[in-house]
Parts: C-alpha cells; sequence; structure tokens
C-alpha cells in the first residue's frame, strides 16, 4: 500500500444488526470462501498491520463474531440490545476508543468486496483534509464506509434509533472531503438475492430468483448431476437452503447415514436425501416421502442416462414428479460427430453421426422449460452449441450453454 501516517484513525466494525431482510445472520453467510464477518476482519488486520489504522474495535451482538474479533487481537464490544438501532452500536464502537483517538473509520461489515486499498484512499483523503470528514460517493451519493475526526464524536455520540452517521456527514457538508468509489467495491448484501445479483449470478440461478422458482427437475443426458450440483453450491452459498433429490437413480453422496429409512447427508447448506436402491448400494432412490416445495430450492434428477451426452425417453420417462417445476432438459456436446448408437442412451432406430441438425432434433423431441447446452470445453464444442442453440431458437425454445454445468450464455445473448 502507498498511503503511510504519523498519527492513524481508530477503527469501528458494526457487526450488530439483526439481518430481518435476510432471515438468518447475513454476517456468517460466505463469500468467496469466507463470511462477510471475516472478509471485514481481514481488511481491517491488513489495515492494522500497515499501521493505516491505530485500533479495529468490532460492536457485535454475536458470539461467534465476537470470538472471531478476539481472535484477531482486536477489541471486541458486546450489544445485547440491537433493537436500539445502529446509533447504539455507533455510541458503543465511540466509547471503547483510546481517549486520545484522533478520529474513527466507520465500517459496515456486509461489503465484502471492497478492498482495504480502497480505505487507504479514504484515509489519505481525510489527512488531506485536516482530519475533519471524508466518505465514499458514488452515483451523487454519499456511501459508506467514512472516517470522523474526533471533534465530531459528540455529535455521534447524540444519533439515535437508526440515525447513521451520514447524518452527521450531511450536516457538515462543507467540511466532508470525498472519494469516488470504485464500481462495485461498495456493493452490501443486505438480502439472500443480492448475492446472486450483485454477483453476476449464472442464467440459471437468475432465473429461480427472478420467477421465485421452488422446485427444477432435470432430464436428458450430458451433465445432469454436475449441473445440479453447480447450482446446488451456487444457491447454497447465497444462503437459500437446497435439498438434493431423485426420482429413479442417483449414485449416493460420500458420508449419507440412514435416518428414518433415507440416507440424508447435510453438508454446506445442501441436503442430499433419497431411499436406500435395494438393487445397488452405491445408489439411491426415489425417497418416500416425497420433499416438498419449501422456501429454499428442491433439485430433481428425473431420468438416467448411463453417463451419456444424449438421451432418448423410453415409454416410462421422464420420472417427473408432481407438481415437476422447471424442467430443465441437458445435452452433452460430446456428442458431436460420434454415432448415436455410441452416444444415445436407449437410441434404437438408423443409426447417424451426430451433427449440429441432428442433436436439436434429439433435444426437442424431450419435454423442455429451459434447455442446457453442456461440455462446451473446447472452441470446436462451444462453436457447434452456438449452431444447435441457433436451430433450437427458431422453435422457440429457451437455450443456455454451460461448461460442466456451469451455465454461462443465456438466451440471445
Amino acid at each position: 500500500m502507498v498511503y503511510k501516517m504519523a498519527t492513524a484513525p481508530d477503527m469501528i466494525l458494526l457487526a450488530a444488526g439483526n439481518s430481518r431482510r435476510f432471515e438468518r445472520n447475513k454476517l456468517l453467510q460466505k463469500v468467496n470462501g469466507a463470511s462477510l464477518a471475516e472478509h471485514a476482519l481481514k481488511t481491517a488486520k491488513s489495515l492494522l498491520a500497515e499501521r493505516l489504522v491505530r485500533s479495529v474495535t468490532v460492536v457485535t451482538q454475536y458470539d461467534e463474531i465476537l470470538a472471531l474479533a478476539g481472535t484477531a487481537g482486536f477489541c471486541a464490544v458486546q450489544n445485547p440490545v440491537p433493537d436500539l438501532g445502529i446509533s447504539h452500536s455507533i455510541a458503543l464502537g465511540i466509547e471503547s476508543l483510546p481517549e486520545d483517538s484522533c478520529g474513527c473509520l466507520i465500517c459496515v461489515c456486509d461489503q465484502p468486496y471492497l478492498p482495504a486499498e480502497d480505505l487507504a484512499s479514504l484515509i489519505a483523503q481525510w489527512n488531506r483534509g485536516g482530519r475533519r470528514l471524508a466518505a465514499f460517493v458514488s452515483g451523487g451519493t454519499i456511501q459508506n464506509p467514512a472516517v470522523f475526526g474526533a471533534a465530531y464524536y459528540g455529535e455521534l455520540l447524540a444519533l439515535a434509533g437508526d440515525q447513521g452517521g451520514k447524518r452527521v456527514l450531511l450536516r457538515h457538508r462543507e467540511e466532508l472531503f470525498l472519494t469516488a468509489a470504485v464500481p462495485g467495491h461498495l456493493l452490501d448484501i443486505d438480502t439472500r438475492e443480492d448475492l446472486a445479483r450483485k454477483r453476476g449470478a449464472t442464467p440459471l440461478l437468475r432465473k429461480v430468483l427472478d420467477e421465485d422458482l421452488h422446485r427444477i427437475s432435470f432430464i436428458g443426458g450430458g451433465g445432469k448431476t454436475s449441473t445440479i450440483f453447480a447450482l446446488a453450491k451456487e444457491a447454497a452459498e447465497r444462503g437459500i437452503p437446497v435439498t438434493v433429490t431423485t426420482t429413479t437413480h442417483m449414485l449416493r453422496e460420500e458420508g449419507m447415514v440412514l435416518k428414518d429409512g433415507l440416507l440424508v447427508k447435510d453438508a454446506d447448506g445442501v441436503r442430499f436425501v433419497g431411499a436406500p436402491d435395494p438393487e445397488n448400494p452405491k445408489k439411491i432412490t426415489r425417497p418416500e416421502p416425497f420433499p416438498e416445495d419449501g422456501e429454499g430450492l428442491l433439485l430433481v434428477e428425473a431420468d438416467g442416462s448411463k453417463g451419456m451426452p444424449l438421451k432418448v425417453l423410453r415409454s416410462f420417462e421422464p420420472a417427473l414428479p408432481d407438481p415437476q417445476g422447471l424442467v430443465i432438459t441437458l445435452a452433452g456436446m460430446s456428442a458431436l460427430g460420434q454415432h448415436l448408437s455410441a452416444c444415445c442412451f436407449s437410441f434404437a432406430g438408423a443409426d447417424r453421426i451426430v451433427t449440429e441438425d441432428v442433436m436439436a432434433e434429439c433435444i426437442l423431441a424431450l419435454p423442455a422449460d429451459v434447455i442446457v447446452l453442456n461440455q462446451c470445453d473446447t472452441m470446436g464444442r462451444l462453436k457447434g452449441a452456438c449452431a444447435v442453440r441457433d436451430l433450437l431458437h427458431r422453435g422457440g425454445k429457451t437455450v443456455w450453454i454451460a461448461e460442466r454445468g456451469v451455465t454461462f450464455d443465456g438466451p440471445g445473448e
């Protein structure tokens, strides 16, 4: 980092909110491998190591975050009455600062994309402005975090309810020095939907959120399981509870245990559930009772393809649940150039080489609300997928392109 100063401000991290819109403690939600609280503490530790802040105080109602702050060597202050609003957390933080504090950087803990370098620039701006007031500005709006000189502590302590430091900043516009925010760095996480919309979610998860979907059935070939697992992981990382099951047969997840006659595993926000398969101990089959829709997302593998990239339905397929929810049909682009007899499960007809036209014909024979063209892991397959997508678009189908089950190309894009 570039900025150094002889006398640095103290830092207050506010982590006491009730997360009502997130419906649980959002600060423990993981983003890019670490919780929101851990991201904030890591940034604070970096500023402290560079002597850009003199001390770090964490104000929280949560025992888990008190423990994390203590482990980091920070001053941990418990807020036993968070319902008094953010003003009470600010007051607890101010009252815990050293007596000779020259100023304080007040940050929230739900901005995981805000790097220490941006805060270093803000602190430098505060110093250039005579250590009075400094804040970020984005789209013409003053935003958190902000730095307050000690002369304003009295006004911060006089705040009430949900009044935040911005009230003091607006009262002293002539003494406020602004720093332009880097686009995207100040994004905060208030709801589970924020985790998707603000982080560039895949087209599939965006559809789930935009249409408030709770059940998705997957059929076809070429990566149903990998697509289910990719969506489950993405949704769970954003705080959406996920259940994965099957109406036919599915590989048994390692670590599944028998509970009330069903095999169950809970891991990282995803529940796997199925009945033991009497014919194959390595697999699970349809559970009874079948999971019901809830507030989360139910992902159902609704037919099998023996790992082949294409699928022809047999008379009893697909085994869609009732209700079936959104039906996603998959096809694997590895089929291009192969004989249908070698790459299409349950195929029984005149053998042909799989071209883009043949693949589109096979896919259109399956029921689908959305089609995912998977296995686009080479330029040749990606080019073929674009051609197949164009053919399917003519039939009015919604089509996405994917690699290893992760959709990255939406309809018409």
